[in-house]
């Protein structure tokens, strides 16, 4: 994390004010990143899909997993797709 501050402040620094509004989200992304805490409540696990949320697997081997939770609705014969969540 040291290493992430560092490369973020000096981005933070040296980048102009047309550069720094290219790169708000990333740079807003990375604040979050490094102010989270153990117990926060919605954490960003990935900076390149901030999606991705950790889901409780319960098993002795893998308890956690990460990724995105999704439902796909199809018709009886699997032709047409009724919905997605």
């Amino acid at each position: 994390m040291t290493y992430a501050g560092r490369v973020q402040r000096d981005l933070e620094r040296k980048l102009s004010d047309g550069a720094w509004e290219r790169y708000m989200g990333t740079l807003i992304l990375t604040e979050l990143v490094l102010t989270q805490e153990k117990k926060s409540k919605g954490k960003v696990h990935s900076l390149h899909a901030p999606a991705v949320e950790c889901i409780a697997k319960g098993k002795a081997h893998k308890p956690y997993e990460l990724g995105v939770e999704t439902s796909l609705a199809t018709t009886a014969w699997g032709r047409f797709g009724l919905g997605a969540i």
